[in-house]
């Protein structure tokens, strides 16, 4: 048998002491806890109000706060959901930028320097995935030639339109990643 769970809106005003508790969809539900982390308390009222058992009640609390305090509050999310996004892309800017500097012939040791972190860090940075859309923006390098130690260095007879793809290597092509992507002429 599946117990019908239902979400009941509580909300939660401060008095001197005291956060007084009253379920908005039962009015009858209410009580008063010291710390809003014991508001699981008003579950066992609302059952007993509405007539379910207590297992089927779920709460959804809302504090009343004051408004300066609120409009703070909201302004702080806000701003948390943007850094957020700024983080994300400037993770996403920074393995562009390792990978511009590995292909542009720089060792992981001087890609670390510069980036301020380990040659370990950049090598894990150089293995992590972009988005479909940096993919294709670093579909096309100007040419270059993998040396020793795999090192990308400049074309002898100059720079070319390369573009690199997934893929078994091609006749002419160069090998990069272990044979998992191909560079070839356009």
């Amino acid at each position: 048998m599946v117990e019908e769970v239902t979400t009941y809106t509580v909300t939660a005003e401060r008095t001197a002491k005291w956060w007084v508790l009253q379920a908005v969809d039962v009015p009858g539900a209410i009580t008063q806890v010291a710390r809003l982390d014991q508001a699981d308390q008003i579950k066992e009222a609302i059952a007993f109000v509405a007539g379910v058992p207590e297992e089927e009640v779920e709460i959804d609390v809302q504090p009343v706060l004051p408004e300066d305090a609120s409009e703070h509050l909201e302004r702080a999310r806000e701003l948390r959901a943007f850094a957020e996004r700024a983080a994300e892309e400037a993770t996403i800017e920074t393995r562009v930028a390792a990978r511009r500097l590995s292909f542009g012939g720089f060792s992981m040791r001087d890609i670390g320097a510069i980036m301020g972190v380990s040659h370990q860090r950049v090598h894990q940075v150089l293995h992590e995935p972009v988005p479909a859309d940096e993919d294709r923006r670093d579909d096309i390098w100007a040419g270059f030639r993998v040396g020793q130690r795999g090192r990308v260095l400049p074309p002898a007879d100059g720079w070319n339109i390369l573009r690199v793809e997934d893929g078994p290597r091609e006749p002419g092509g160069a090998d990069l990643a272990s044979g998992a992507r191909t560079a070839r002429r356009v």
